[in-house]
């Protein structure tokens, strides 16, 4: 048997499934414990497959931590050390792919030509006394060096010496992709060292659970890209497993509706919401890389649009902007009370109908997890305070201010949250569904309770202000629904984040328009997955003219994408010069032989794709490989006219071929 597992940002989801029968024996979903993720495993495990014992032959994992953490900012403090770049380069380039100048960024001296050549050597006695002060404020390491990807001596010189010196996790550019734009490499180092940390703590939760239950299944992680890969090759790359989450929704979406051919698939998951396109049955692939939120990665990715909504998605009232979405993910009202009876008992006894009470009276600060002896040292009084107040019992941020007298923002609670220590609970879509009977996992009177405060604070009857919430989720999904669509067709592409586009998309959603009416239509069908598709993909579906389709077992559709996918490994290596000698060389540079005929080449040029791409399938964890190595057509490649060929070999496995 195997089992398919998607931890996600607020649920944990599973599927049981019989290798030889190819059938699903049972389903199990519960909420992600992000203070400990044993104890969800734990759930699950035991919900999936109650007896103890191995007959458990594979385990494959899908999860959304990486993508929330980047979405969230949720980090450690990394620092990036550059070679041949200046702070200039970084003004000019690098708020575009989510790198901007900040005193995290050390600018090493040192460099090397585009042919890889060393051009300035480094004074490597002064950079280790640099490195001695300097690395002492941060958690990781990132080191990029520009035209790295053609020589690695600056990356991996400096990494020895930061060894050397502390015991802090250290990534290299070249170590994850050979990428030429060497800021794209920077922001892949730089999320790998950030996540390695998140990703190594899922992990050890997952082994650790299984092994308690006498559980040593072979164990895949599912890459951005819909691929999987081994448990040691993921710990050493976690960023490939940006938008892992999302690339099984959608294997499991093409899954469950094997005759569906184009799909706009939409994953509504508790902190954000996923749209990708499936096109002839294949999934899109986005081959620039992964954008998550301001980060442009070189890890390439299924092509995915990502909106921060979700279920947990705080609700925010205020007088100057009105009704609108927060900027995170926030533990709903109605599931935090059941964690806390003295919550609960304080929500009972609010009379929100004719009290004075103020919004922030309903927004609860919770103790997730208490710094340790260096981190509280480096928190101020009032931080220091607010953890030791939380101990006892979860505080609304009303209570907070009376106690401490300061704004919010002097309260340090946005330090507190974005480091892990304190969590925000506040009424949530998930509350709403609660209140409507659409949802029920947690405490519906206290969801009532709230619902009824803020609708009475913002001019709306209790079913009024419900209804508005639903069309506010459903409005925003379709519009990143129909710019999904927008951006796929060539000739709207440049203008799918417009602001003209976006007042057109609102005006198309409008129900009362006078004079005109605008219906989008599509030949791909909508498709919903995860728990409250049902609830919205048919709402979605209401503004233009598609089909609508949400299949069985939607709400764990991530966890049977888990289960499907293959191993798959790529090379490359080209061809060049206009006569002899021809050089062979793979595309990240590297030489590899010289020839003097092409039809010389053109064998040594397959013979090593053919190495090549079995050395990356091996370190991906695959067996039993399936090779293909062939020509491409050089009409559609826009090289320089001094190219020859290139040859692309491709090696690929079933999941299931791992245990067989």
């Amino acid at each position: 048997m195997a089992i398919g597992i998607d931890t996600g940002g607020t649920y944990t989801d599973g599927v049981l499934i019989d290798i030889d029968k190819k059938e699903m024996l049972k389903t199990a979903k519960t909420p992600t414990t992000h203070e400990d993720l044993r104890i969800c495993i734990d759930r699950l495990l035991t919900d999936l497959h109650p007896n103890k014992g191995g007959d458990i032959a594979l385990l494959s994992l899908s999860t959304t931590l990486a993508t929330n953490a980047c979405v969230e900012k949720k980090f450690r403090r990394c620092g990036l050390i550059l070679f041949g770049s200046t702070d200039k380069d970084l003004q000019a380039y690098g708020r575009s792919v989510g790198l901007d100048t900040a005193p995290d960024t050390f600018f090493a001296k040192g460099g090397l030509d585009m042919s890889g050549n060393l051009c300035e050597e480094p004074d490597w006695p002064e950079f280790e006394r640099h490195m001695m002060q300097w690395q002492k404020g941060f958690d990781c390491f990132a080191i990029v060096s520009k035209w790295g990807m053609k020589n690695t001596i600056l990356e991996m010189t400096a990494k020895k010496i930061l060894f050397d010196l502390c015991d802090k996790p250290i990534v290299c550019g070249c170590e994850l992709s050979s990428e030429l734009n060497y800021l794209c490499r920077a922001v892949n180092a730089y999320l790998n060292a950030q996540l390695s940390p998140v990703f190594a703590e899922f992990m050890d939760s997952v082994k650790q659970s299984l092994a308690r239950r006498g559980m040593y299944p072979q164990i895949c992680i599912v890459r951005g890209d819909g691929t999987v890969m081994s448990e040691e090759y993921a710990r050493q790359k976690p960023v490939q497993t940006l938008l892992s989450g999302p690339a099984a929704s959608v294997l499991g979406a093409v899954a469950l509706l094997p005759a569906m051919q184009n799909a706009v698939v939409i994953d509504i998951g508790g902190t954000t919401s996923d749209v990708s396109i499936v096109e002839n049955g294949a999934v899109r692939i986005c081959e620039t890389g992964a954008r998550i939120d301001a980060f442009q990665t070189s890890t390439k990715a299924i092509d995915i649009s990502t909106a921060l909504l979700g279920g947990d998605t705080e609700i925010v009232a205020d007088l100057k902007n009105g009704i609108h979405w927060g900027e995170g993910r926030v533990w709903p009202l109605s599931m935090m009370v059941g964690r806390y009876p003295a919550v609960k008992e304080y929500f009972a006894a609010l009379d929100v109908d004719h009290g004075a009470h103020l919004m922030e009276d309903l927004v609860f600060y919770c103790l997730h997890k208490e710094p340790g002896a260096a981190a509280g040292l480096a928190l101020n009084e009032t931080e220091q305070g607010t953890i030791q107040l939380l101990k006892d019992c979860p505080q609304s941020l009303g209570a907070l201010r009376k106690r401490f007298g300061h704004a919010s923002v002097d309260l340090g609670l946005g330090y507190l949250e974005t480091n892990g220590y304190v969590r925000k609970s506040a009424l949530t879509p998930t509350d709403i569904m609660h209140v409507r009977g659409d949802f029920i996992s947690g405490d519906r009177a206290t969801a009532e309770k709230a619902v009824r405060f803020y609708a009475d604070r913002c001019g709306y009857d209790e079913e009024s202000f419900c209804a508005m919430i639903y069309e506010m989720i459903a409005r925003k999904l379709y519009k990143l629904a129909v710019k999904k669509l927008i951006t796929a067709e060539p000739s709207l592409f440049a203008i799918a984040d417009s602001a003209d586009i976006d007042r057109l998309l609102d005006f198309s959603a409008g129900k009362s328009n006078r004079y005109l009416h605008l219906k989008f239509n599509s030949d791909f069908s909508l498709v919903g997955i995860g728990a409250p598709a049902g609830i919205f993909i048919p709402r979605v579906a209401d503004y233009f003219d598609v089909s609508c389709l949400v299949p069985p077992n939607a709400q764990v559709g991530n966890a049977v994408g888990a289960i499907l996918g293959e191993i798959l490994a790529k090379y490359e290596v080209e061809i060049r010069g206009s006569s002899q000698p021809y050089e062979v060389s793979c595309v990240s540079g590297e030489k590899i032989e010289g020839c003097t005929t092409l039809t010389d080449a053109e064998a040594v040029a397959s013979k090593a794709a053919r190495t090549g791409v079995l050395k990356e399938f091996y370190k991906r964890g695959g067996v039993h490989p399936v090779v293909t190595v062939e020509k491409k057509n050089l009409e559609a490649i826009p090289f320089v006219s001094s190219l020859q060929s290139v040859f692309c070999a491709t090696a690929r496995c079933s999941i299931l071929d791992m245990i067989s």
